[in-house]
């Protein structure tokens, strides 16, 4: 994001596995959308501790990036907190 870039809000949802990729994705732009933000950067935990990304996490990741790209929407970072630390799809080049 630029240099000028501030937070102006924070969306807390739980979700579980089975929730369709679909229903993140609108449900994530839809607030995003409502609060004219320009981008959003994505932050969950893994209850387990274990901060790698699932598989589940790259393709939503990969998706909600593909989606970003059509509104014009920055997506810089997905952040993943584990017990022992943290893994950024920035950091790594995977975003």
């Amino acid at each position: 994001m630029k240099d000028k870039s501030f937070i102006i809000s924070f969306l807390i949802w739980r979700y579980n596995i089975g929730t369709t990729f679909c229903f993140i994705i609108r449900r994530i732009f839809h607030h995003t959308l409502n609060i004219l933000g320009t981008g959003l950067i994505l932050i969950h935990n893994h209850p387990s501790g274990n901060p790698n990304p699932s598989d589940a996490d790259k393709a939503i990741t990969k998706k909600i990036k593909e989606a970003g790209l059509l509104m014009e929407m920055a997506v810089p970072d997905h952040i993943i907190i584990g017990n022992t630390g943290y893994y950024s799809f920035a950091d790594e080049g995977q975003i």
